[in-house]
């Protein structure tokens, strides 16, 4: 069992995504929907700002590992294949944040990526949460991506016996048979390992005085990030 976007829906689709690795094109379309969901179009909120006001915070934690990131560049020799010059800097976990950053914002601001597993999201909105409250950026981009559905990736946490497979689920359950996948990741509930899943998640924070500034569309406040993992 695996978490996986929609099937039909193609994150590289919406724009020019050729040798992109998928953690990557679905970094790419979060973060242009979180740019929308300001209600603000960019161009307008970078011209009420200093260049350097803007951060961009986000990473990986596994990394790109499909055939266009490091899985690819490992696997080329043995496949009878080369290496292209665009893996290796693929593969990187900043390489969501460097992206974000110099092609889809055209930022020239600080920018970073902290990787801490299962809570690599938080560690990079920590350091977004105390530019702000430092005053050295007024809005903060900030997110994490993961594409780890790749064989290589599942059999390494299958053989920590970290996964939910189906025995232990059927054991769980008191069953025998099928069963049903849709409940194989119970994460606050008795389980038997966890479910790998494909996600992209993306946030901008604003400065209180810059929202109202701008009359942006609010839904949150982060007074701050308490995270040790």
């Amino acid at each position: 069992a695996a978490g996986q976007i929609p099937t039909g829906f193609h994150p590289g689709d919406s724009y020019t995504s050729r040798n992109h690795p998928r953690g990557l094109q679905l970094a790419t379309f979060a973060v242009s929907d979180a740019l929308r969901s300001t209600g603000i179009d960019w161009q307008t909120i970078q011209d009420k700002l200093d260049p350097q006001q803007v951060s961009v915070y986000a990473s990986s934690a596994m990394g790109q590992l499909d055939e266009f990131g490091t899985g690819g560049m490992l696997r080329s020799n043995l496949q009878g294949k080369r290496v292209s010059s665009k893996q290796c800097p693929m593969g990187f976990a900043d390489m969501t944040a460097d992206f974000v950053n110099a092609y889809v914002l055209g930022n020239v601001g600080q920018t970073g990526a902290m990787a801490g597993a299962c809570a690599t999201f938080l560690y990079n909105l920590r350091m977004a949460v105390q530019d702000i409250q430092s005053g050295r950026a007024k809005v903060a981009v900030v997110g994490a991506s993961e594409a780890p559905i790749i064989p290589e990736v599942m059999e390494g946490y299958r053989a920590m016996s970290a996964l939910a497979e189906d025995e232990g689920l059927r054991k769980l359950d008191g069953i025998e048979g099928d069963v049903d996948y849709r409940r194989a990741c119970r994460p606050f509930a008795d389980n038997c390992g966890f479910t790998i899943g494909e996600s992209s998640q993306f946030l901008i924070l604003c400065s209180d005085d810059l929202a109202m500034e701008l009359g942006a569309s609010i839904y949150a406040a982060v007074p701050d990030v308490f995270i040790h993992a």
